[in-house]
């Protein structure tokens, strides 16, 4: 029996002589008890008694008030109270994990929605993402440069140098373009997915081709990180630069410092990947031998 059943509880059967037998069950009167005295419907445990079995005295009120304070009713009732009491005004907020396990179950229990929604949200992002004219030559030019490869007219090594370009090309267009179309939250949300992917790439590369002449473990992954480094960085500083002409402060000090500043640290990994490559040693030497 519940709490929000007790509070307005059906006439209890009154007992028989029978029912003093010292096995008689009398949780139900209890809890219309416990409820009552709780909620200050009743003043004593004995004026509880007589009305939740509808007698002036006896043994059987004689019995509740003996069970009422030997069983602890009273701690039980004030805490099923509270209980209740923090169930409703929601005081108690769920864990962050029981509440998505929560939406997870709602939306498995309407499969179809979930797909429409799914669909739905698909044909957004693609809508987003789609490729215009300055993505789409890209994709044309590395397909004519794979065709040429797979028909030995273009050497591998130099493909894979136009493909690379092309595809930074294709990439630093997609960045400058979307970030301009991002609010807070998406660009939010689009710079932590380039970087999760950017960060899994070189980890992936430093166990599947380690090279221990390359600071984050292989050649491979010192170019994903130069080139994801500066997506990353185009994909910044084009947002920031068009909040600010929104705003109306983009010839401040302090977004032109912010603009700068990101534009240095896109540039980290090209200069890991220039030291480990050996570019910077060869500057030197050919200073040095001018001199």
């Amino acid at each position: 029996m519940s709490w929000k059943q007790i509070s307005n509880p059906a006439e209890p059967t009154k007992m028989n002589t029978g029912d003093t037998l010292k096995g008689y069950d009398d949780s139900a009167y209890l809890q219309v008890m416990a409820d009552g005295i709780i909620t200050r419907k009743y003043n004593s445990v004995d004026e509880a008694a007589k009305a939740a079995l509808g007698e002036e005295g006896g043994s059987n009120v004689d019995r509740l008030r003996r069970k009422y304070r030997e069983q602890n009713w009273h701690e039980k009732g004030l805490s099923a109270y509270v209980e209740a009491e923090i169930a409703k005004r929601d005081l108690i907020k769920a864990p962050g994990h029981v509440k998505l396990l929560t939406k997870l179950s709602a939306r498995l229990a309407n499969p179809v929605t979930t797909v429409l929604q799914a669909f739905t949200a698909t044909r957004r992002v693609l809508g987003h993402t789609k490729p215009d004219g300055k993505t789409a030559l890209p994709m044309v030019v590395a397909t004519l440069l794979l065709t040429g490869v797979s028909a030995s007219v273009i050497p591998m090594a130099y493909a894979m140098a136009a493909f690379l370009a092309f595809t930074l090309f294709a990439l630093t267009s997609w960045a400058d373009r979307s970030s301009e179309k991002s609010d807070g939250r998406t660009a939010g949300f689009a710079l932590s997915a380039m970087a999760g992917v950017i960060a899994a790439l070189v980890g992936a590369f430093g166990l599947l081709s380690p090279n221990s002449a390359y600071s984050v473990g292989s050649m491979h992954g010192a170019v994903t990180l130069a080139i994801g480094l500066s997506i990353i960085g185009v994909y910044a500083t084009s947002f920031v630069s068009t909040r600010a002409v929104a705003a109306g402060r983009r010839k401040t000090f302090e977004v032109s410092a912010l603009i700068i500043a990101l534009a240095i640290m896109s540039q980290t990994g090209t200069a890991i990947l220039a030291k480990d490559a050996g570019v910077f040693a060869t500057i030197q030497t050919a200073l040095q031998a001018t001199h």
